[in-house]
């Protein structure tokens, strides 16, 4: 099981836990090393440990090299908002990175805090919901994906009014799909279907068969649970008159957490285009006054309750 705030890792953490894990101890402490994630993690404790296991001393090595290669492979999936960096001499510390885009740094911690926390009961800081702003955060890495040219809508519960007003809406925007049906005759419960970001590339003449993407977005570390929920075609034979674009949309996943890299091609089997934090961050360019300030007010609001913690 994933850890979540309060909570520490347990012994048996993957590498993109303790990852996560370290980068939160520097946001706290502006550093840390193996030594405090031994420490942190009692990881000093044979107990901790399965039978068969010869040496502790060489897990203990093997998942912190994990964990440091982890960190590097956040590095390099984005370079200019990554805000960590290990240190040269001793390559066993972690500590803050400057010269970072404000913009792509203030979104990656934004994240984290965003896959740590409970967004079931932590979602609200200082009035603002998190997971709101996590579609409006994923709407901009999803123009800025498609290009200069693509227009974008927020679909989920970020975007006001009815489920059927959302979906006539959405449908006069792509000009196809014909407007809101259901295909029942059973009442509408649906809030968003799945769906919470639509992004498309239009042509000046305005006719159907044109590039689309429809996309999910999930915080925290059960995402894995509803790499199938958003059905694209499915969503348009459900609820749009004209039952099929002209061409079937793309499917997207919006992830707050980092992926694994080794599950990444299985994952994205079920889920499309997979967008987890690093590349989200490496999308994100100009995230616009509102969304900055809301983003910068809930993080820090974020980081104050995580000062708050006692994880000693």
């Amino acid at each position: 099981m994933s850890f979540m705030l309060p909570n520490l890792p347990s012994p048996r953490a993957k590498p993109g836990e303790l990852a996560d894990f370290a980068e939160l101890k520097v946001l706290l402490d502006s550093r840390c090393s193996s030594t405090d994630l031994q420490r942190y993690l009692g990881r000093l404790d044979d107990n901790e440990f399965n039978e068969g296991i010869r040496d502790k001393d060489d897990e203990i090595e093997r998942l912190t090299d994990s964990m440091t290669v982890e960190l590097g492979d956040r590095r390099g999936a984005c370079p200019d908002g990554y805000p960590f960096q290990t240190d040269k001499l001793s390559g066993s510390i972690i500590l803050p990175r400057s010269g970072c885009r404000p913009d792509q740094e203030l979104t990656y911690k934004f994240l984290l805090f965003a896959t740590r926390f409970n967004m079931l009961s932590h979602k609200v800081f200082s009035g603002i919901d998190g997971t709101e702003l996590m579609e409006e955060v994923c709407a901009v890495a999803l123009q800025n994906y498609l290009g200069r040219r693509s227009y974008v809508n927020v679909f989920g519960t970020a975007r006001r009014g009815s489920f059927s007003d959302k979906v006539s809406a959405l449908c006069q925007d792509l000009k196809e799909g014909g407007r809101f049906t259901n295909i029942t005759s059973a009442s509408t419960h649906a809030n968003d279907d799945g769906l919470d970001v639509v992004g498309w590339l239009p042509f000046s003449d305005r006719l159907p068969s044109k590039i689309c993407v429809f996309g999910q977005c999930k915080t925290g570390t059960y995402w894995k649970n509803h790499l199938t929920r958003l059905d694209p075609s499915a969503f348009v034979a459900r609820w749009m008159s004209e039952r099929k674009l002209v061409v079937d949309p793309l499917k997207a996943y919006f992830i707050a957490e980092s992926a694994d890299r080794a599950d990444w091609k299985a994952d994205c089997l079920y889920c499309g285009i997979l967008f987890d934090r690093c590349r989200i961050v490496d999308l994100i360019d100009n995230l616009g006054d509102p969304l900055r300030t809301a983003l910068t007010t809930w993080t820090e609001a974020a980081h104050d309750k995580l000062r708050a913690l006692e994880w000693s």
